[in-house]
């Protein structure tokens, strides 16, 4: 008796709800018909399981068949980010992280994938204060390139990777002497993020270096006191708090 196959929609359908599930049905669909698709949704469910080195090998597997195909070549780069970019990010490794970047971007990736990489790049160079290589990279993109999206974590609403990009590039330009550039590219990510007090202290710091000296210090003035004003409501509002419980 032969085996029905499953049906690759069934299978499509499931991977983007329960991955976990899906992986059985990949896996039969990418042993017997080989086709690209079966083996896209087959890597992926395995990078999803947590089998970054499975998928990393069904992708190969696959592109000796279809050398060219774009849709591998990106479940490829995503396996290749989870193995290699995590954890050189993680480690603050710059070396490493630069040898996955340019293996992950000569596959050619689509640009969500593309952001992902350049934005831990750009952080472990500016952990790493290697500014000429955050210049690099960020010269590469735009602040629209990337998302505006933020999450909270710990109670903290983290930076979106646009505000990283902005703070980043900024802060380059500046440790490069580009610091009318420095200014400029500070005060445009300013205008989308008000409150950020890295970028108005960069923005400062270069109107000092292109000697508005008792400018920048006004500014620099101003930003210290919003930033004890603010930290002086947060204080109050968490005692108000605290003493409605008391009562």
């Amino acid at each position: 008796m032969i085996e029905t196959l499953p049906h690759f929609k069934e299978a499509e359908a499931l991977r983007k709800t329960d991955p976990a599930q899906a992986l059985e049905l990949f896996q039969r669909l990418w042993e017997v018909t080989k086709q690209f698709r079966a083996a896209r949704g087959y890597a992926y469910c395995l990078r999803k399981a947590g089998r970054v080195e499975d998928a990393i090998a069904i992708c190969h597997a696959a592109l000796e068949l279809y050398p060219t195909n774009k849709i591998i070549r990106n479940e490829l780069a995503w396996a290749l980010y989870e193995i290699k970019i995590k954890p050189a990010k993680e480690n603050g490794d710059l070396r490493s992280i630069l040898a996955a970047a340019k293996e992950i971007f000569g596959l050619e990736p689509d640009p969500m994938a593309q952001q992902k990489v350049a934005i831990k790049v750009i952080q472990v160079a500016k952990a790493n204060g290697r500014w000429n290589v955050v210049l690099e990279w960020t010269n590469r993109f735009k602040p629209d390139d990337f998302s505006s999206e933020s999450f909270p974590s710990y109670g903290k609403k983290l930076m979106s990777d646009r505000e990283i990009f902005y703070n980043a590039k900024s802060r380059a330009l500046y440790e490069t002497k580009g610091f009318s550039e420095s200014r400029t590219f500070a005060q445009a990510g300013l205008a989308e993020y008000p409150d950020d007090i890295f970028l108005a202290r960069t923005a400062a710091l270069a109107l000092a270096e292109e000697g508005q000296v008792e400018t920048a210090a006004e500014e620099l003035r101003q930003l210290i006191m919003n930033s004890t004003l603010s930290i002086s409501k947060t204080r109050n509002h968490r005692f108000s708090r605290h003493s409605c419980k008391l009562d």
